[in-house]
């Protein structure tokens, strides 16, 4: 069975994608760890060998640092000596104010270097000069040789960051400054808050980095804990589902081998539709436009992720062949290292089934704009845990949960893809400030942290520019981090078990606003709570 702590193989996560930093000593690897006995086609040196060299980038680290610190300078609660777990959850409930006001100060490269997991938040070092130090980021048992907060990193991670900023329509981060600033801070939300790990919170509803929550690949019942057969099942080179999902989310994002052959693979012929003449019309129509009106309209339709899957034929053909071909700069700008003389060649092949068939590139072009996502399946009732009649019928884990990437709608997928898409899609999505506080997390002390209107302020924009004026931002209840759930598609619901009170629902708030603290109180419903949060200027 897969441990529960399979993604981050017993390490320090990368707060980028969610899996972990390994340390160089895993020689064998996340996927044949603790096997009884081989498996079929991966039984052999060489096999063996391939295997561990695709899980070889998940140890090729990189460790940034602000030698100006401007976070600390600017939230002194957040400085990298807070952030150990004896002083920080306390000194920042009792210390959030910013010293205004806000004044622009001169600030340096980030800086990047080498790291070496040695295990928990303890890192190697690599200087420029070659000199090996101690990095502790987590200010735990023994301070950083320098004092200064670094950020843990896949190198892969740091390399798809930078691209995405370049060629992507569809962003908030433009800088590795920014990138930095919205990981430092998570950094410190989760270390004060006692948030789970730092991922991205505003939302509610936890995305898990976007991969399978283990435990739905654990064999056996959700809510009594027994153990059988799992019905779960992933794609891939085995009829093992548990390897064959390690196969897929452990392989190596930026270095795809025949990436783009595998892709043509699944290009479908169609038959020639009977609007191929208004679609070519149509396709005339834009090109004709002016230049500057054409590149708006194509900004537009590039800004668009995880297209329906179903073709529509209003567009020539060849005009979904040339956003493939674009290699980073059109519809699929993760696919940057696609090979544009092989794309053609394949267009050049005859279709089968004659002159009434042609390839059918918006089909795939759509299938590869699709994004991977797990959560909540839809047709589960939001009242399920609470009844009995429904946990009979959602009684397994998999009945519950359900996950989509390229392999529910490609017949062969490049290992690697599937993380890459899922790493871009959190690239896209990350900015500064995207989590928030939390309350109702029960700190190191075991001491409750209550919800507050006032807890933190943010200085930031989400690109990472000062603002003129920092805003306050409110801690959110979520009650231990288990009072809400996140659908497949992104919807989120409260369970109905779970009463978390925010901060305009305690008695305190309510007796200043001259309200009456007698009556009882509902739980704020997510739409309430995210309306709230959307009022600060957060994304819907």
């Amino acid at each position: 069975m897969m441990e529960r702590n399979a993604w981050s193989y017993r390490e320090y996560s990368c707060s980028v994608c969610g899996l972990g930093l390994r340390s160089p000593d895993c020689s064998t690897g996340a996927l044949l760890e603790d096997r009884g006995a081989p498996l079929p086609g991966f039984d052999t040196e060489d096999a063996i060998a391939k295997l561990a060299k695709g899980e070889a980038w998940l140890d090729d680290i990189r460790l940034l640092c602000d030698p100006d610190d401007e976070v600390m300078q600017l939230i002194p609660s957040f400085s990298y000596q807070n952030l150990s777990h004896t002083t920080g959850k306390q000194r920042i409930l009792t210390h959030p104010s910013l010293p205004p006001p806000l004044q622009p100060f001169a600030i340096s490269p980030i800086q990047e270097f080498k790291g070496e997991h040695m295990g928990g938040p303890c890192f190697y070092l690599y200087d420029h000069d070659g000199t090996k130090r101690e990095v502790n980021v987590d200010h735990w048992d023994f301070p950083t040789f320098d004092g200064r907060p670094y950020i843990p990193v896949h190198s892969a991670c740091l390399d798809m960051a930078k691209r995405m900023m370049k060629s992507s329509s569809h962003k908030y981060l433009s800088s590795v400054r920014g990138l930095f600033l919205a990981l430092r801070w998570r950094h410190a939300m989760s270390n004060m808050f006692g948030a789970a790990c730092a991922e991205a919170n505003y939302t509610l509803g936890s995305t898990c980095w976007y991969l399978p929550r283990e435990y739905f690949w654990e064999s056996g019942e959700y809510y009594e804990d027994e153990s059988g057969e799992s019905k779960a099942q992933w794609p891939g080179p085995t009829n093992d589902a548990e390897f064959n999902l390690l196969y897929t989310f452990l392989g190596d994002p930026v270095e795809i081998e025949n990436m783009t052959d595998e892709i043509l693979s699944n290009l479908k012929p169609c038959r020639r539709q009977i609007g191929e003449a208004k679609a070519n019309n149509l396709g005339s129509q834009l090109a004709a436009l002016p230049d500057d009106i054409y590149h708006i309209i194509l900004s537009h339709f590039r800004s668009f992720r995880d297209l329906p899957r179903e073709a529509v034929y209003a567009l020539p053909q060849h005009f979904w062949k040339n956003e493939l071909m674009l290699a980073g700069g059109g519809l699929l700008p993760w696919l940057w290292d696609i090979d544009p003389n092989k794309v053609e060649s394949k267009a050049n092949e005859p279709c089968p089934g004659g002159d009434d068939f042609e390839w059918n590139w918006e089909l795939l072009v759509r299938q590869l704009s699709c994004m991977v996502d797990g959560g909540i399946r839809p047709d589960v009732p939001e009242d399920t845990e609470s009844s009995d009649h429904l946990r009979e019928q959602f009684k397994c884990v998999e009945d519950l949960w359900g996950f989509n990437g390229y392999g529910t709608v490609l017949e062969l997928v490049p290992r690697g893809l599937d993380n890459r898409r899922r790493i871009w899609q959190l690239l896209e999505e990350m900015f500064v400030g995207d989590q928030l506080p939390l309350a109702g997390e029960l700190l190191w002390d075991n001491t409750l942290c209550l919800p507050r209107q006032d807890c933190v302020q943010l200085p930031w924009t989400k690109e990472g520019a000062l603002k003129e004026s920092a805003i306050w931002l409110p801690s959110i209840n979520t009650h231990n981090g288990g009072a809400f759930l996140r659908r497949i598609g992104g919807q989120v619901y409260r369970k109905p078990k779970r009463c978390p009170m925010q901060y305009w629902q305690t008695a305190e708030f309510r007796r200043n606003g001259g309200e009456g603290c007698d009556e009882p109180v509902k739980p704020a419903s997510v739409p309430e709570i995210l309306e709230v949060i959307r009022k600060l200027g957060y994304p819907a």
